[in-house]
């Protein structure tokens, strides 16, 4: 139940903001886009930092974008995302290597300045939040003797964060970014005063889109 209301705050939201911008708009745009996640966790336990390596991921999902005026628009996105990260422990004298793969449901609402040139290539650079929804997350475990897999069930299910980048539109239909999402959550819902868990994500992104006018 509790779900279901998340996301029917979400879709009212999204469905305003829409609304709200499609009066002012000149162009709009909507498409598919594909990214390549590097993929970290920062964490603390007791005051002291988990070093974590980057795992590697994906992410794929649609985008509306609303332009305002020339130089601004509005970037709604829809978007699967894998994320996670590596790391290296001691436990009773055995070394172990943990990599854990995280999927959330992203949600960013993206605010886009774009660069005018004369050409038809324009630079842009972007910011806004992003709501991440957990839909699972699994750790696997490997030693010298065995490995297994299993989930992990401490994760909250609501990551929020920022997201900034930077990309160029080319031409009406074909737009490439990098951009970086800063997670501001603690997703470890056991976690104590002095420990975290917080998801950190750098992506390079693809998206192909049609454009149509508003008269």
């Amino acid at each position: 139940m509790k779900n279901k209301s998340i996301f029917s705050l979400i879709l009212s939201f999204l469905l305003f903001l829409t609304i709200n911008d499609i009066s002012l708009a000149t162009d709009m745009k909507a498409g598919i886009k594909f990214g390549l996640n590097v993929a970290n966790i920062y964490e603390a336990w007791e005051g002291k930092t988990v070093d974590y390596d980057s795992k590697v991921g994906y992410s794929a999902g649609l985008f509306y974008s609303i332009e305002i005026i020339r130089e601004l628009a509005i970037q709604p996105e829809i978007l699967f995302s894998k994320k996670g990260g590596k790391t290296t422990y001691t436990w009773w004298g055995a070394v172990y290597q943990s990599s854990i793969s995280l999927s959330y449901i992203e949600i960013p609402i993206l605010v886009k300045f774009i660069v005018p040139t004369q050409s038809s290539s324009n630079p842009v650079i972007f910011f806004g939040p992003s709501l991440g929804i957990k839909l699972g997350g699994k750790e696997k475990i490997e030693s010298e003797e065995s490995s297994w897999e299993e989930k992990i069930g401490n994760l909250k299910t609501l990551d929020f964060g920022l997201i900034f980048g930077a990309g160029l539109d080319l031409g009406e239909a074909i737009t490439v970014d990098i951009r970086y999402n800063l997670g501001l959550t603690n997703i470890n819902k056991n976690a104590g005063n002095d420990s975290y868990a917080k998801n950190r994500v750098l992506s390079i992104t693809l998206g192909y889109s049609f454009t149509w006018m508003m008269e």
